[in-house]
């Protein structure tokens, strides 16, 4: 059947074959990802990018409709492939939003602005990957414009875009030495297979999941590069008020593959980064950040280069434990949301303690956490089932939080791979020594049913018993009346805030000065070591100042031992216990 011209349902369903090819080969795409970084996820990040699409209208013309993809593109990319995917929408639809039908000569005016658009979203434009493929079915489709015929030039360009795919391998390094082409153009190339297909054939033929196309990858795949960034980094930003150029100036030295796509006030920025939360501070002086992302490339490349254990420890941002343990143990900690000055932050990786101490007294509105969402817990345990054979998530107290109950629906709803969800009930330090002791089995062999119920054994064995100054950020909070805190500041009272052993806050002494709360925290560490010997003991703040290291001589003395170690705790806990906070987190034998 012949087409000249493109109206709405058409691009619609054509778009809608394209992703669906895309999700027939995720895995694939997933495992072949060497460039930018070994992180097994260009496949994810393209079906999400392309689900976005998906999830768009018919509007009542086909440059309507393009716009309204191109939109919903940019809001749900992700990644370094669906952000230049996303871009690459967004600069075909520029020229053709008027247009209630797209014959061939509109269509290719739109590629090149496609092209054009790519390519300077990019910071450092490197060849041989989608771009390139996107360049030269770009040109193919110019040289075979005489044809007219949709259904005639399609299938003569997508040729072309093979040989543009398989070529991919001689133009990087890093692809010839893994003898595969790159994702991300094999990602564009699988849409235009699927966008071709249906001018072809007319269908646009759904495929389930599980009859995705697998390939045997070669061993020396396993030998890929170490990322040179840690961080993933995304924003969508909404009020956006700098222009492209000037946001890529201004965040060009904290990192590398930094895309700025889109136009206007919304943006979507791209960037691998060892600082993200500096990224996010200078975004949110000129945009608002309506949404944000941040994945590990570190952990993404131990999971699938250099995996230490069968079963997979997860945890959340609550959880106190310096960054060397998380590493060691490969421990995946997945973030609270903290919504601060008008802008959402991911705990502990976009914003810090010292960057919320720094301001929340002069902020109007005080901050508010929430636990992460359903999506990234689902996201998460998809992702680890792939590579895990068990996987074991111990979380913030239940009576804290509703992340263990997320946590656990979304659980039990990931085929495959059996998952235990435990309530900690408890949080920062003394749910890191849980988490610790956890990933110390799984280091040792243990069994997955012998790790939960050591976990559950531990649970009744840990506290936390925190000094609280003053009770002024819990009264900003709403975690105590004002009427209470009042009464607290005129007495000077000092309480020592704990969990029971089911999780729920408690206030097992108080002091009235600074000495006399250290002395009951003491005497209750004491009453610890009279049940059985202290296996760990730790000390987390807010900031550091003299009294911490006059609480650890003391505790020094006390225990005989030192602690194992020091940390500054998590945005979300320093939240409500504010600054000059400190406590001590034990684990009896």
């Amino acid at each position: 059947m012949e087409c000249y011209e493109i109206d709405a349902k058409c691009l619609y369903n054509a778009f809608l074959s394209g992703k669906n090819e895309i999700l027939r080969n995720k895995n694939l795409l997933d495992k072949i990802n060497v460039f930018p970084v070994a992180d097994g996820d260009t496949g994810t990040n393209l079906a999400l990018t392309m689900h976005a699409v998906a999830n768009s209208r018919i509007e009542s013309t086909a440059g309507e409709t393009l716009h309204a993809m191109a939109d919903a593109a940019l809001s749900g990319a992700r990644g370094n492939s669906g952000i230049i995917f996303a871009e690459f929408i967004g600069g075909l639809s520029e020229p053709l939003h008027q247009l209630e039908k797209i014959g061939i000569h509109d269509f290719s005016a739109g590629l090149k602005n496609a092209v054009k658009r790519a390519y300077n979203a990019i910071s450092n434009p490197v060849e041989g990957t989608i771009l390139s493929v996107l360049k030269d079915w770009t040109q193919a489709v110019e040289t075979h414009i005489k044809l007219r015929d949709f259904t005639r030039i399609l299938p003569e360009t997508l040729k072309v875009a093979k040989k543009s795919l398989e070529n991919t391998t001689n133009q990087l390094e890093v692809l010839k030495k893994a003898n595969v082409v790159d994702a991300g153009a094999e990602g564009l190339f699988l849409f235009l297979k699927g966008f071709t297909h249906y001018f072809t054939s007319g269908r646009k033929d759904v495929i389930e999941a599980d009859k995705a196309v697998e390939i045997e990858i070669p061993e020396h795949m396993h030998n890929a590069e170490l990322p040179r960034y840690r961080y993933c980094t995304e924003a969508y930003l909404d009020e956006n008020h700098k222009d492209n150029a000037a946001i890529r100036d201004m965040l060009g030295t904290l990192g590398d593959s930094l895309i700025v796509a889109g136009s206007g006030e919304k943006i979507r920025v791209h960037i691998h980064t060892n600082k993200p939360a500096e990224v996010f501070r200078l975004l949110s002086t000129n945009s608002k950040i309506a949404e944000q992302k941040v994945d590990d490339m570190l952990r993404e490349y131990q999971v699938t280069q250099q995996k230490k254990y069968p079963i997979a420890l997860v945890t959340d941002s609550v959880c106190d434990l310096p960054q060397d343990i998380f590493d060691q143990y490969q421990i995946h900690v997945i973030p609270m949301n903290i919504n601060f000055d008008g802008n959402q932050y991911l705990d502990g990786i976009t914003i810090h303690s010292d960057q919320i101490f720094q301001r929340i007294d002069k902020l109007k509105d005080f901050p508010r956490s929430s636990q992460p969402s359903p999506k990234s817990f689902r996201l998460l345990y998809t992702y680890l089932s792939s590579y895990y054979d068990s996987i074991i998530a111990i979380h913030v107290s239940s009576k804290l939080s509703n992340t263990f109950q997320l946590s656990k629906s979304e659980a039990e709803k990931t085929e495959n791979v059996r998952i235990s969800v435990i309530d900690s009930c408890q949080n920062s330090g003394a749910q890191g020594l849980l988490v610790l002791s956890a990933a110390k089995d799984i280091a040792e062999g243990k069994s997955h049913d012998e790790v939960v119920r050591n976990i559950e054994e531990r649970r009744s064995k840990s506290k936390i018993l925190v000094k609280v100054p003053n009770l002024k950020y819990m009264v900003r909070g709403g975690r105590v009346s004002p009427l209470k805190g009042l009464l607290a500041k005129i007495t000077n009272l000092k309480p020592v805030v704990s969990l029971d052993e089911k999780g729920n806050s408690s206030i097992p002494a108080k002091g009235f000065s600074d000495g006399s709360a250290r002395k009951k925290i003491l005497e209750l560490v004491r009453a610890e070591m009279n049940k059985s010997p202290l296996k760990y003991y730790a000390i987390v703040f807010g900031v550091h100042h003299p009294e911490v290291d006059i609480f650890e001589k003391e505790l020094r003395a006390l225990t005989g031992k030192e602690p194992l170690f020091r940390k500054s705790i998590s945005p979300i806990i320093g939240l409500h216990a504010g600054p000059d906070t400190f406590a001590v987190v034990t684990m009896r034998e």
